[in-house]
C-alpha cells in the first residue's frame, strides 16, 4: 500500500504545471519590429509554425498574437 500511495505521488508530479514552470528550458523570447506602428515589441514564444511565432507579448499578457519570423530577432 506505501508503494501504491508512493506511485500516485510521483504521476501527480508530472503533471503540465511542472513541466511548464521547469527550469531547465528557457523561454524563448524574440523581438518584433512592427513596421505599421514603427515600434519594437518583446514576447515570449509558445509555439511555432514554419512562417510564424505564436507568442504571448509583453505588453498585455492575456491575449496571443502571431508575428512573421521575418520581422522578429530571437533574443534568447
Amino acid at each position: 500500500m506505501e508503494h501504491e500511495n508512493l506511485k500516485n505521488k510521483e504521476t501527480a508530479q508530472l503533471g503540465i504545471g511542472a513541466v511548464l514552470g521547469c527550469a531547465d528550458v528557457p523561454a524563448v523570447r524574440v523581438r518584433h519590429y512592427n513596421a505599421f506602428k514603427d515600434e519594437r515589441e518583446d514576447g515570449t514564444v509558445i509555439d511555432t509554425t514554419a512562417n510564424t511565432y505564436f507568442v504571448i507579448p509583453d505588453y498585455n499578457l492575456q491575449i496571443t498574437v502571431r508575428w512573421a519570423k521575418v520581422d522578429c530577432d530571437v533574443l534568447r
